[in-house]
């Protein structure tokens, strides 16, 4: 059954993606590698520790209404956000580059939406926490937009490599997508599969530096479906997150079996946040709080 979500997470724009593709460099060999210990090399730090709060936007976020006028605003001329050939923030990518703030943060955030969206609030806050490649409603299966084209793999090996040689480390949070996310009958076995090849294609990559081989620190993250009350499109909540539990169930299996990925850590969004998300009113996208918690929860230690 091909009715599966087609949320473009703010419009439900169908078009294709217009968005440029080319050769990705070499991923080198998935086998393990030396990683040394994450606490080394911060001797550049950032202007955000990691034992700091995830400092608040000067002006708060409320409605989709406000991600629609930073695009415009901010995200397009600043050169943030790359439109892929639809109207509105629907399709876009969050590509941190080289000059943006978190791109040798240490720290690598990959996903859909609600990834550009934790781009996005950093970019308010004006923190140097993570760098973020995203799109906006995008899928990791054979969908438009698809998010890893070799673009995409080029882009973050670049950004890889960056941070092995300025801190020594890269810590690289994956965000499974409810794009793909099958919550009308549960079938979601192929959509798993699409992001697990991802995932284990990001975590092969390797790079050698002052004699040491280093990979990423790899932890996966299962989806939120939608608002927990007052509905999501024309589905109410129960309906809509029925299968939430059962997806991530899923993943986290096909994780735990991946030869590649027996190294990365799991979790998921509610098992982050306690189950205490915040929605925006389309029911899809989160708040300014929960993305704060999230954000905090990637500057975390490992194991805190």
């Amino acid at each position: 059954m091909r009715k599966r979500i087609r949320i473009l997470l703010c419009t439900l724009v169908l078009s294709l993606s217009a968005c440029r593709k080319t050769a990705a460099d070499p991923i080198s060999s998935p086998l393990p590698a030396a990683i040394p210990d994450s606490s080394e090399a911060e001797a550049e730090a950032a202007p955000l520790s990691e034992k700091e709060e995830m400092p608040a936007p000067e002006v708060p976020f409320r409605s989709m209404a406000d991600y629609q006028n930073w695009a415009r605003e901010t995200g397009y001329p600043d050169g943030v956000l790359v439109s892929c050939g639809v109207e509105g923030i629907a399709e876009d990518r969050f590509n941190t580059s080289k000059d943006d703030n978190g791109y040798a943060s240490g720290r690598i955030v990959i996903g859909d939406s609600r990834c550009v969206e934790l781009g996005i609030y950093q970019y308010r806050s004006g923190a140097d926490a993570y760098a973020v490649f995203a799109v906006w409603g995008g899928h990791y299966a054979d969908s438009s937009p698809y998010l890893p084209d070799e673009e995409f793999y080029r882009r973050t090996e670049e950004c890889f490599r960056a941070q092995i040689e300025t801190k020594q480390k890269c810590d690289l949070y994956f965000f499974a997508t409810v794009n793909d996310f099958d919550f009308l009958t549960n079938s979601n076995a192929g959509y798993i599969a699409a992001a697990v090849r991802c995932c284990e294609r990001l975590a092969s990559m390797r790079h050698t530096w002052a004699g040491t081989v280093y990979a990423p620190k790899v932890t996966v993250i299962g989806i939120a479906g939608g608002a927990r009350s007052g509905g999501v499109l024309r589905y109410s909540s129960e309906e809509f997150n029925r299968y939430e539990e059962d997806y991530n169930e899923l993943l986290k299996n096909a994780v735990r079996e991946s030869e590649i990925l027996r190294e990365a850590e799991w979790t998921s969004v509610p098992e982050i946040l306690n189950n205490g998300i915040g929605f925006l009113e389309d029911g899809l996208h989160y708040d300014d709080p929960t993305l704060k918690r999230l954000a905090e929860f990637i500057l975390a230690p490992s194991g805190e």
